[in-house]
């Protein structure tokens, strides 16, 4: 299966599975989900579900699934999940920390100071965040 993957990013997943319910949240389009669910089954990632949640905000479906962290490649869609003044996470998923992971289509936005969100480089650094904040309590 062709499909450009992150140094370690399967590795890792299925290890935070060993600890943590895994879900991916995406605004995809069926076509598309049908490729992601394509792209799991063939490299064996561990996750325990997919939630679809269109072209609407990712919030309600992060409500439900009430999660410790949430990475996501796209600053607008994580902008979605803060209040509106930009300097804490919406109430629905408070005790979530959020991620923005780094790539080139996002390599020029800027996260606030005032922002409750972060960055993260590579998966190395997902590893080091969930050891880092879950692992050790």
């Amino acid at each position: 299966m062709d499909s450009p993957i992150k140094e370690k990013s399967i590795e890792i997943i299925n290890w935070m599975h060993n600890y943590y319910d895994i879900y991916f949240v995406t605004s995809r389009t069926e076509l598309e989900i049908d490729s992601l669910i394509s792209f799991i089954t063939y490299y064996k990632i561990k996750i325990n579900g997919i939630a679809y949640v269109g072209k609407k905000s990712k919030l309600h479906a992060l409500s439900m699934l009430n999660p410790a962290i949430y990475i996501d490649d796209s600053l607008n869609k994580l902008l979605d999940l803060v209040d509106n003044n930009f300097t804490e996470v919406c109430n629905q998923i408070a005790k979530c920390k959020l991620f923005l992971f780094y790539n080139n289509a996002n390599k020029n936005d800027l996260i606030k100071e005032s922002y409750p969100i972060s960055y993260v480089n590579n998966w190395n650094g997902i590893k080091n965040i969930v050891s880092k904040y879950f692992l050790a309590k």
